[in-house]
């Protein structure tokens, strides 16, 4: 036909040879290399994959002088299904806006770097259907495991079916209705630490400013609370505690309600985002911190050093525990035995919230 040239079998012979050396996209591949170091493809593979493959010192060094000359770069998902591995993991979070799973996550990426691992991170919201939609979605993309953050009573449905073989995985807080590994800080513990500063600063009258009623780390903080006011004969009364939700602005509604007749002169928050609220409440009363009502948290994120007066929390140890939680799923990936639970302890940080000394016994 007038316009077109018709191409020649040794010119069709070239471009098919190109396709085929460049994978069909323009893409060097591993046969580039074999060919280019006068190797095996098999060596190749075995070179690049550093599995423990027994190769030649002077195949290993043909292989990667033309790895760095021909600017090859691993098809890392291909080879990860050849050896049923993809190497990347799923970390799901509840809410990236609180800064403690801001922590939890910068100790799982440092771990997951070091060991050649990509993450692919999923944000919840606190939404039940968001989180089994995330489980599914990794599952599809065959990741080697899955973290979950958060504590919680309603993971039986989407982590149940992970429990029964379609990945491994570990969750970053407690939940005793499944048996699957976790790591989590020693909230009851924390709880009553917490409550025996205020005690020995002479407190006898609480307010324990909680997040949502059915959350197991709240439950936990809340039972070494009452452990501690049993402790030291001060009877605990059901309003002591305050329910709600995780944002600043629920928890400055709910002590704002409360109004200037204060019922404590101590406040436990559940977190130190529900502590923010709280603490602006009782300036907005035209109350003193801490002269008349002092403050703790829990988690230690970073805003709490910056306020004024600053926050004493309960620092919860969230960059460890996301590095072990990324340090015991691969441990699983691996096929070795974890143990059930890994617990840390929380320090104690005093600043300005709580006052050093207060009312008198």
């Amino acid at each position: 036909m007038p316009g077109m040239v018709k191409l020649g079998q040794m010119e069709r012979e070239r471009m098919s040879e190109k396709r085929t050396r460049r994978g069909g996209e323009g893409r060097i591949g591993i046969r580039d290399v074999a060919r280019d170091a006068g190797v095996s493809v098999a060596t190749v593979s075995r070179t690049l994959a550093g599995d423990g493959y027994p190769v030649s010192d002077e195949a290993r060094r043909k292989v990667l002088e033309s790895v760095k000359k021909l600017n090859f770069v691993p098809n890392d998902l291909a080879r990860g299904l050849t050896q049923s591995r993809t190497n990347t993991v799923g970390v799901i979070v509840p809410n990236l806006v609180n800064l403690y799973y801001a922590r939890v996550v910068i100790g799982v990426e440092e771990i997951a770097a070091q060991n050649g691992i990509s993450i692919i991170f999923c944000n919840t919201n606190h939404n039940i259907a968001k989180r089994e939609q995330d489980i599914n979605l990794l599952l599809q993309k065959r990741v080697d495991g899955i973290i979950i953050c958060g504590s919680g009573t309603d993971y039986e449905s989407g982590s149940g079916r992970l429990a029964n073989g379609n990945a491994p995985f570990v969750v970053l807080g407690r939940n005793e209705r499944l048996d699957y590994p976790s790591v989590h800080a020693d909230n009851f513990r924390a709880g009553y630490r917490a409550t025996q500063h205020l005690v020995d600063l002479g407190h006898r009258q609480f307010l324990f400013l909680g997040g949502p009623e059915k959350w197991p780390d709240g439950s936990d903080r809340i039972a070494g609370f009452k452990a501690c006011l049993a402790e030291n004969d001060i009877e605990f009364q059901q309003d002591m505690l305050l329910f709600g939700d995780f944002a600043e602005e629920n928890a400055y509604q709910r002590v704002l309600h409360l109004g200037r007749n204060f019922p404590a002169t101590a406040v436990l928050a559940g977190n130190d985002r529900i502590a923010l609220g709280g603490m602006a409440a009782v300036v907005d009363l035209g109350l003193r911190i801490p002269d008349d009502v002092a403050f703790v948290g829990f988690d230690n994120i970073a805003t709490s050093h910056y306020l004024r007066p600053s926050l004493t929390t309960m620092d919860m140890p969230a960059r460890l525990i996301g590095a072990e939680g990324m340090r015991v799923l691969l441990r699983i990936i691996a096929g070795e035995t974890v143990a059930s639970r890994t617990v840390f302890e929380a320090d104690l940080l005093v600043r300005q919230s709580s006052g050093g000394t207060r009312l008198q016994a």
